[in-house]
């Protein structure tokens, strides 16, 4: 029993850590993360199984081995250690992933882990929000004037009031719809229940939160899904159409929403259409070569906002909001190239996109690859904890379904 035990605790534990520092904070993950490699590690066998699948850890090598050289050369030694310490969860949780010897089961254990606790996550955060309202009603009444709209301070309120970031609460919920598609099945009618009540409920989650990038990725990766259904269901009309009609019933509710709104008519002013042609000019002068040095892109950034008084001048933190951009700008076509083969290195197993069973890993390509554009989640924890827990298990389910991997 208590080999069971030990063996469950590696999926539970790595389903809860992409969790722990978006939702409790940064300062959890480290105990997390020590047990998630004490349970894997303590495994005999798990050394042996890292060996023989070694080349599956080459993508996150290779990305931390061009961290750790930009380091060395860095002008700013101290500030490049930070976001290479960073980095180290980039190398440790493939590790513990790729040296676990999956089962069925186990992959299960990963999936439902993660939904039940962004389930119960998304209650709790629904309670607090209800609670908030109950007892802040004269406040709300006050900010409903300033912002003239109730409903557009209590959108933007909804995630703020248990402190979470709405951009990577939203690449959760993502991966939690990605999930619940690709295990839906039509000719189960308990299966089709349940997976419909949870996409509704998710989907809801992720229209209030209202991240641009992330609804972009949602309709993607269902018209993606859709696409399938219609591919795979030709003849049964009812499902495509009844999935169509729900789809676009979702988006058109969303739009109506004011936060969505807001956030749509000040993409024209966003900070991105000023910093993005700066950085491509930053990069066009180091000859598309070299870079300036990790985490200097920041420096670029708040040099040109002193020189133009932007408003922003009072920021204590300056991003140009594209991992890509960042990273050719910090570390050259080097930093590019591995941003690169960091994002496809894990599906090169995977040759056929319209193959159902790999809708998984298309529809994580599509999240991550998006996501960089807009978001530099790869220097914060959260977003490199979130991307190495679930590359790295796509990394692993690639394998299995190209069998080049065995279930044991």
């Amino acid at each position: 029993m208590i080999k069971k035990l030990f063996r469950w605790m590696v999926p539970f534990l790595l389903a809860t850590l992409p969790l722990t520092p978006i939702f409790f904070g940064e300062k959890y993950y480290p105990p997390f993360l020590i047990a998630l490699v004490f349970f894997s590690f303590t495994r005999y066998g798990t050394i042996k199984i890292i060996k023989k699948r070694k080349r599956l850890l080459v993508p996150y090598v290779f990305a931390v081995l061009v961290y750790l050289m930009y380091t060395i050369f860095s002008p700013e030694i101290i500030s490049s250690l930070k976001i290479l310490e960073r980095q180290s969860s980039l190398l440790i949780i493939p590790l513990v992933v790729i040296g676990f010897e999956w089962k069925k089961n186990d992959i299960k254990i990963f999936f439902i882990t993660f939904l039940a606790a962004l389930l119960a996550i998304a209650f709790y955060s629904f309670i607090e929000f209800l609670l908030f309202m109950q007892n802040n009603a004269d406040w709300i009444e006050y900010m409903g004037k300033q912002n003239s709209s109730k409903a557009l301070y209590l959108q933007y309120k909804f995630p703020h009031i248990i402190k979470v970031h709405p951009t990577y609460w939203s690449y959760l919920i993502l991966g939690a719809i990605v999930m619940i598609l690709a295990d839906l099945n039509f000719k189960d009618g308990r299966n089709l229940k349940s997976h419909l009540l949870l996409w509704l409920f998710f989907s809801l989650n992720l229209f209030l939160l209202s991240a641009r990038t992330s609804i972009l990725i949602y309709v993607f990766i269902n018209c993606y899904y859709l696409f399938l259904l219609i591919k795979k269901y030709r003849r049964q009309k009812w499902i495509i159409y009844s999935v169509l009609i729900v789809l676009s019933l979702g988006l058109a509710t969303m739009s109506k929403l004011p936060l969505f709104k807001v956030k749509y008519d000040a993409i024209k002013n966003d900070e991105r259409s000023t910093y993005w042609p700066l950085a491509i000019e930053t990069i066009r002068d180091n000859y598309f070569l070299l870079g300036e040095g990790l985490g200097q892109s920041n420096k670029v950034v708040r040099n040109y906002i002193l020189e133009n008084g932007d408003e922003r001048i009072n920021y204590h933190a300056y991003d140009l909001h594209n991992q890509y951009l960042r990273h050719y700008v910090d570390m050259g076509i080097l930093g590019f190239v591995s941003l690169l083969f960091l994002l496809i290195g894990h599906m090169l197993p995977i040759k056929n996109p319209l193959d159902p069973v790999n809708f998984i890993s298309f529809s994580f390509l599509i999240l991550f690859g998006l996501a960089l554009m807009t978001e530099s989640y790869l220097i914060r924890l959260k977003g490199v904890v979130f991307f190495s827990v679930f590359s790295s298990m796509i990394s692993v389910l690639n394998g299995f379904l190209s069998k080049q991997l065995k279930f044991n």
